[in-house]
């Protein structure tokens, strides 16, 4: 099969030469030039052809021919380009007595896609899908591997202090244990001059429950950057279901590890 743009440019060369009144021999009307797409070989319009020698110009129609009657006899570059393609640059020789027809094919240039940007958070799989519904419901105070990284080379006591309704309290050993100030009359205190500790869990496995024969969970034995996400609950009221069981701790800390 023969490509478009070589039966178009026969026809345009054909097309060029008419015959002279009169004397029936053929003169010279113009010279022809057909511009297309080498990937498709489709005619390309709006192509600019410029004459370097004179720096007279023209564009290709939308059958991706020229009409170059502007151009002197002799030897001359047309440069043609547009947007879209690489500029090509082609030599012509041009005799007084015939019509020259040329083909040009503009090799199209690949055009880089802009980069795509998402928003969606990805995909939490394991043990942290249920902290990310559990964030999505928006019950608590939740800290994030994110914000974490913010803490690496602090205390997860730093942590802490950062959430509404909790606070450090030092042990004897200089342990920090989280924990709220209850008023005397309340029956919730597991620690001396009113404090009462949250329960902690870790990796979904209760550490402390807050009963008196417990020992308090020391929050800076795991460190920032060893911890995927922190869920503060400061009472029963925004606790999910499945933490809120009986205890006589205030609130409840949950701790995420990195550890799968």
């Amino acid at each position: 099969m023969t490509p478009r743009w070589l039966s178009l440019g026969l026809a345009l060369a054909a097309a060029a030469i008419v015959a002279a009144p009169g004397n029936g021999q053929p003169k010279p009307l113009g010279r022809v030039l057909g511009v297309f797409d080498d990937a498709t070989g489709q005619p390309v319009a709006g192509a600019e052809v410029l004459d370097l020698a004179t720096g007279l110009r023209t564009l290709s129609s939308v059958t991706g021919t020229v009409t170059l009657a502007f151009l002197p006899p002799g030897s001359t570059f047309l440069q043609v380009k547009k947007l879209g393609y690489s500029s090509k640059l082609v030599p012509v020789v041009v005799s007084p007595a015939d019509t020259v027809s040329v083909t040009v094919l503009l090799q199209p240039i690949r055009q880089a896609l802009p980069e795509v940007v998402t928003t969606a958070r990805p995909e939490t799989r394991g043990k942290m899908s249920e902290f990310e519904r559990r964030r999505a419901a928006g019950f608590g105070h939740f800290v994030t591997r994110a914000q974490l990284e913010k803490f690496e080379g602090h205390l997860t006591e730093d942590v802490v202090r950062s959430m509404p309704g909790f606070g450090i309290h030092p042990g004897p050993f200089r342990e920090s244990y989280v924990g709220t100030t209850r008023p005397p009359t309340s029956i919730l205190r597991n620690g001396p001059n009113g404090i009462c500790y949250s329960g902690v869990m870790v990796d979904g496995v209760a550490v402390y429950h807050g009963n008196d024969s417990e020992r308090p969970f020391n929050i800076n034995s795991i460190p920032p950057q060893e911890i995927e996400g922190v869920e503060f609950y400061a009472g029963g009221a925004t606790m999910p279901v499945e933490y809120n069981a009986t205890r006589a701790a205030c609130g409840l800390v949950v701790i995420w590890t990195r550890r799968e």
